[in-house]
């Protein structure tokens, strides 16, 4: 689904990406084809282990951990397990940024899948909203600073940063994010309920082959259409 999606924000770019998941704009535009299009050719050009589809994401990855793949998309989160000392290709790994597909609208290399998606929240009800939040305040703070350095995640919060607890590939990440110009959450984070299970499914019927790349655009929208039918529906009701 990585794939998909961030192929999309190169052929489509950032806002149109946006606004199809936020039901604003139809996916049956050219360039959601094309983001079916294009990963169709890389699968057709053997640029996944055949065994993909029955494998798990630790499989996957310990694939890539061990030297049997070359490149490997994922979130920065995957960094911390690439610089422990028992991987062996620690210290043999760099980052760099999907790369642009020539010819689409979506022209910026800074721009990521992906963004903050955990939080805190604090009830409306509670006696002590300040207090709380507060103390939520500093807990997330040092979280998300001690995680940082751990190398599982990139602050959302503006920490001063000791370089000298930053691994290479995390120092990479880091650069990159300081360019970047504009996020769309990974698609299944974005799409609510049902919908984010069905575009998972969608995904993995191109990698399956017999799928057209207008078909997943069509089916893509249905998601949109039907849920404005639901609420329609229920606007109208009683």
């Amino acid at each position: 689904m990585f794939y998909q999606n961030i192929i999309a924000m190169r052929t489509g770019g950032v806002d149109k990406c946006k606004k199809a998941l936020n039901k604003e704009e139809s996916f049956e535009q050219i360039e959601f084809v094309q983001s079916a299009e294009k990963l169709n050719e890389l699968i057709q050009a053997g640029a996944f282990d055949a065994r993909c589809m029955n494998m798990t994401r630790d499989e996957s990855e310990s694939d890539f951990k061990n030297g049997k793949v070359a490149m490997y998309y994922n979130g920065n989160w995957f960094s911390g397990a690439l610089e422990e000392n028992n991987c062996p290709v620690k210290g043999k790994i760099t980052a760099r940024n999907f790369p642009i597909i020539d010819g689409s609208y979506g022209k910026n290399i800074n721009d990521f899948l992906g963004g903050a998606i955990d939080c805190f929240m604090i009830s409306k009800m509670t006696d002590y909203p300040e207090e709380a939040a507060r103390l939520l305040k500093d807990v997330s703070y040092d979280f998300s600073k001690e995680s940082f350095f751990s190398g599982v995640t990139q602050p959302a919060w503006h920490i001063s940063l000791n370089n000298n607890k930053q691994s290479q590939l995390s120092k990479e990440i880091s650069t990159m994010l300081e360019n970047s110009r504009g996020f769309v959450l990974a698609w299944d984070t974005f799409l609510s309920g049902t919908d984010a299970e069905v575009h998972k499914d969608l995904v993995a019927k191109i990698f399956a082959g017999g799928y057209t790349p207008n078909d997943f655009a069509k089916d893509m929208q249905k998601l949109n259409e039907n849920n404005k039918s639901i609420n329609n529906i229920g606007k109208g009701g009683r």
